[in-house]
């Protein structure tokens, strides 16, 4: 009789330990799906903003006639941050902004130089710009603002289809295969030898949606 007694103490002791540990294993998978569902439904959208730079070198050592003039074609890089991180997933993407900076400026004081601005590989139309003091902007580390959202667009040349090229470039940043986009800068004045250096910055937002 006493051996039946401690068999079933014994039984008893191992259902309480089955449920206890059942009611683990629930409370763990719970737990589980609770962290992964947080986790996804935190991946599923969110927005980020992003700048996308490109610095170059611009030398007019000499020219002719009186006119110097320079012409640089570099490439603004897509697979950078962000927007190379998550490109697939990319739902809409506005532009913000396009200015160009300057910097380390070598050369006469006030000198005033007309420019050019082109994206050939999104609109052959080149947008043309007034005389500019480049010492002047490289030395008070002023912007020259090209587009601006509800803003500045294009002041310049009233006839060049700003909103075209913004589009374009709006697509682009959505475009998985593109990697670069090509841009032209070109400069003429009567003053050299100048040296600067130049950035051109493009300032985005963009959605991303779920997978």
């Amino acid at each position: 009789k006493k051996r039946e007694e401690e068999k079933k103490k014994r039984e008893k002791k191992k259902k309480k330990k089955k449920k206890l540990m059942k009611k683990s294993t629930k409370i763990f998978t719970g737990l589980f799906a609770f962290t992964f569902m947080f986790a996804a439904c935190d991946q599923l959208a969110f927005d980020f903003t992003q700048e996308l730079v490109k610095e170059f070198i611009v030398e007019i050592l000499s020219g002719s006639n009186g006119q110097g003039t320079v012409s640089v074609t570099e490439q603004l890089n897509l697979k950078d941050g962000d927007l190379d991180k998550h490109r697939d997933k990319i739902k809409s993407a506005e532009v913000k902004s396009v200015v160009v900076r300057f910097a380390d400026y070598v050369g006469k004081d006030s000198a005033m130089y007309s420019g050019a601005f082109q994206m050939p590989n999104l609109l052959p139309d080149i947008y043309y710009m007034n005389d500019l003091d480049i010492s002047d902007y490289a030395k008070n580390n002023k912007e020259l603002v090209i587009y601006e959202k509800d803003g500045t667009s294009f002041p310049d040349d009233a006839n060049f289809p700003g909103d075209e090229l913004i589009a374009a470039l709006n697509e682009q940043l959505l475009n998985p295969t593109m990697d670069q986009i090509d841009f032209v800068y070109t400069l003429s004045g009567t003053e050299f030898p100048v040296v600067f250096k130049a950035t051109l910055a493009v300032n985005f937002n963009a959605s991303v949606g779920p997978n």
